[in-house]
């Protein structure tokens, strides 16, 4: 019982941390990843009504500028305008790619997309190998969910719906951060 009160104080901590970066991108890897979790753990039809409740409840307390998406103010039009300098960068060296670092050199800032930056910087091989390997770890993940058998230490069977949960969000955390080249993202 101590355990449980001690894991939802952190958890209350680090939703209000959230709450307080207001940042949309946050928010976004949040609803995936515990959409993606959910929906290993418990199936499609419990996800469905669980998302029913859970998302509506979400949105209400995070508010603000979290849910305020637009294409012409704030950051959002100043990211188009950075992946569309990646786009242009990209068509230069569509196969090798710019050179690493080169796209704050030549844009200015980062592309608030890692994607976008590991397509531009490394071409498209490189960007690919580096999608390549996310889309095979999270693959590698689902897979194992689906026959959970397989796994037969029962700890690390229930840490599976956790672990492709917090994939999915890190993954969905990269459209709108740029770390391709720090040891977490490896």
């Amino acid at each position: 019982r101590v355990r449980s009160s001690a894991a939802s104080d952190v958890y209350k901590r680090q939703g209000y941390a959230l709450l307080l970066t207001g940042s949309r991108g946050g928010l976004l890897a949040l609803v995936v990843g515990l959409l993606v979790f959910l929906r290993s753990r418990f199936g499609t039809a419990m996800t469905a009504v669980l998302a029913a409740v859970v998302l509506p409840a979400i949105l209400l307390l995070a508010g603000g500028r979290q849910t305020s998406i637009s294409t012409t103010e704030d950051t959002g039009q100043a990211r188009i305008q950075l992946w569309s300098d990646g786009l242009l960068l990209f068509r230069e060296s569509p196969l090798f790619g710019i050179g690493h670092d080169q796209y704050v050199q030549r844009a200015g800032q980062v592309a608030h997309n890692s994607y976008l930056h590991c397509f531009t910087e490394l071409g498209f091989l490189g960007g690919m190998l580096f999608l390549g390997a996310f889309y095979l770890a999270f693959r590698g993940l689902w897979r194992l969910g689906r026959v959970r058998a397989a796994i037969v230490d029962p700890e690390l069977r229930h840490l599976q719906a956790f672990i492709t949960g917090i994939l999915a969000s890190y993954m969905t955390g990269m459209l709108s951060l740029t770390l391709p080249y720090v040891l977490p993202t490896y």
